[in-house]
């Protein structure tokens, strides 16, 4: 975490002396893209349970002028799909868990928003928030809605190379939540809340501008990122909102994507 501060802290410095050392001009938008996903998505919990399948979606991103060095890109997308269940169900009173094969529905939302610092015209530094939600629900009894929220810091570098465009970001998690509406399986169970602060992950991107088959330009991304989250801490479940005894982890868990992204460059 030492090292994680003083990292944030000598960016903020580069950005700030950038900032008032260059003369300041109005905010404006230069560009921005819309356009359509789709990926190959997969999470695990090691020993447990698998979901994967295919997601689509859409996505967005903008890209703003703060000073003469200094852009901002604001970029946010959302996926859903139905993906292959591959686990176990569990009963909460006996912990006794058999092997379970069903479908769930997913949906995943990421916005990120980086201060990027051009070193040069085709090379750059980037830092800057992130927020990442997931919303899981199985079908079939048995199974309950789980939400969680991540919160989390991107930092990598962007190059370009004629036509294409190369990105690599690492993104350190800060916090995050996983909520377990247990209640859904049975209404004397308290939902479950679980904390989780120790996990990273990391997103790489090739992106290739076409020029020549649309009005607009052609945005074509190909990215693969992955995420590991560590164990939670144990919550306590409650039954008729009277401690029972038994208490609960958010289990270790990695994801891993491979998407595809087209969009037009306005």
């Amino acid at each position: 975490m030492k090292n994680l501060s003083f990292l944030i802290f000598f960016s903020l410095i580069i950005l700030g002396k950038t900032s008032f050392a260059d003369e300041a001009k109005p905010s404006f938008i230069k560009s921005y893209t819309l356009g359509a996903e789709l990926n190959n998505y997969r999470y695990v919990e090691p020993g447990l349970i698998a979901h994967s399948g295919f997601m689509l979606g859409v996505f967005a991103e903008m890209t703003w002028t703060y000073f003469v060095n200094l852009n901002g890109v604001t970029s946010a997308n959302i996926v859903w799909g139905e993906l292959n269940y591959d686990g176990s169900l569990c009963d909460v009173n006996t912990n006794i868990c058999t092997d379970y094969q069903a479908k769930t529905i997913d949906v995943i939302s990421r916005v990120t928003h980086r201060f990027v610092y051009l070193i040069k015209d085709d090379f750059s530094f980037f830092i800057g928030p992130g927020f990442r939600v997931l919303i899981d629900k199985g079908r079939g009894d048995g199974f309950y809605t789980r939400t969680g929220n991540y919160f989390f810091l991107p930092l990598g570098i962007n190059f370009n190379y004629q036509n294409f465009n190369f990105d690599f970001e690492y993104d350190f998690l800060l916090s995050g939540t996983m909520k377990s509406k247990l209640s859904e399986v049975n209404k004397t169970f308290g939902d479950v809340r679980h904390k989780q602060s120790v996990g990273s992950g990391h997103k790489i991107t090739l992106t290739r501008k076409i020029d020549d088959v649309t009005l607009r330009p052609v945005i074509a991304s190909l990215y693969y990122e992955s995420w590991s989250i560590a164990e939670s801490d144990p919550e306590e479940l409650l039954i008729n909102n009277q401690p029972s005894g038994n208490f609960f982890i958010e289990p270790k868990n990695f994801t891993q994507v491979i998407g595809l992204q087209l969009g037009l460059l306005f």
